[in-house]
């Protein structure tokens, strides 16, 4: 199972006295990340790029605001406060089979993507004496705070808003975005937690989700059909999450993912409801 949200509001205060900093703040994963550390008693410094320009905080901005305790946007790391634990967040690596945290793509096929900027940020914590731990995922799911959809979001909501009369002939795992919350946090405060995790659900095929979908959203236009056709099927990656369970943290099943991405659209207005067809 995955994070506890349920028992959210008895989160033992491991935070109190604390001070963290959250850059970008106002985004999917960074705002759940900082909901969590508030109610675990930190002190939460967040940056946010532009703020006031295409703010996707929403009301959120102003609560997280408040829950600061006096921090302002200033990143600790600028002032006189002794940072003693950086946490990256990078997409997860795609090769078959079934990966861990040894597996790395080809570096001359990656070398203008985030791939070569991921092992970049791994060696300037060495040169400058900094603990480093890095979190890898695929596509994070789950309830929204904005008010508007951002790219995970979209890659569910397009298969149920008509836009899209099939799916294409492809497969990636899926986490849910309270379980990274939980990642990062435990990743901070546990003094063995080092190196890189992977926190990755199960791996899905399109034709798959859209059938997860059309059994809990009927109501709704999934498409049925393979935009290549009948062919053979890809199969994706496979991802060992072990590292991070070690740690604690639980991995939600993918339809739970996809249902609270849904039910989030739904409550925000984003995806209009519609009644199921009973006859």
């Amino acid at each position: 199972m995955g994070f506890d949200r349920a028992n959210t509001a008895n989160c033992v205060a491991t935070g109190r006295g604390r001070t963290v900093c959250v850059t970008g703040a106002g985004g999917f994963i960074a705002s759940r990340l900082v909901k969590l550390l508030v109610k675990k008693g930190y002190a939460v410094h967040g940056t946010v790029p532009n703020p006031g320009k295409n703010d996707r905080a929403g009301s959120e901005r102003d609560e997280k605001r408040d829950q600061r305790h006096g921090g302002g946007g200033r990143h600790p790391a600028c002032g006189n406060d002794v940072v003693d634990r950086l946490l990256y967040m990078d997409p997860c690596r795609s090769i078959d089979g079934e990966a861990d945290e040894t597996c790395w793509s080809d570096l001359e096929f990656c070398k203008n993507t985030k791939t070569a900027a991921e092992q970049a940020a791994l060696e300037l914590p060495k040169e400058r004496k900094l603990d480093l731990v890095v979190i890898n995922l695929p596509l994070v799911l789950g309830p929204l705070l904005q008010t508007v959809v951002n790219a995970s979001t979209l890659h569910t909501a397009k298969y149920l808003d008509g836009s899209m009369q099939t799916y294409t002939n492809a497969a990636q795992a899926y986490v849910h975005v309270w379980d990274v919350a939980d990642a990062h946090v435990r990743a901070y405060e546990m003094p063995n937690a080092h190196g890189q995790y992977l926190c990755a659900g199960r791996t899905l095929h399109r034709s798959e989700v859209c059938c997860i979908l059309a059994k809990f959203f009927p109501e709704y236009p999934v498409p049925t059909r393979c935009k290549e056709g009948a062919g053979e099927m890809k199969k994706g990656c496979r991802f060992s999450s072990r590292r991070i369970m070690e740690l604690g943290v639980g991995i939600t099943p993918a339809s739970q993912c996809l249902y609270d991405t849904v039910t989030s659209l739904q409550d925000k207005g984003i995806l209009p409801r519609r009644h199921a067809d009973m006859s």
